[in-house]
């Protein structure tokens, strides 16, 4: 039971790294994009 808590943490960490790394990426598209405006 306690290796399938542990792998449910691991999982959720996972799930929230990925949602983080979507969210930068997504931060520095539009940061890209603004800046091939200004230029």
């Amino acid at each position: 039971m306690a290796a399938l808590e542990k792998e449910k943490k691991d999982n959720w960490d996972r799930y929230l790294r990925a949602a983080a790394d979507l969210e930068n990426a997504r931060k520095r598209q539009k940061r890209e994009l603004d800046d091939a405006r200004l230029e």
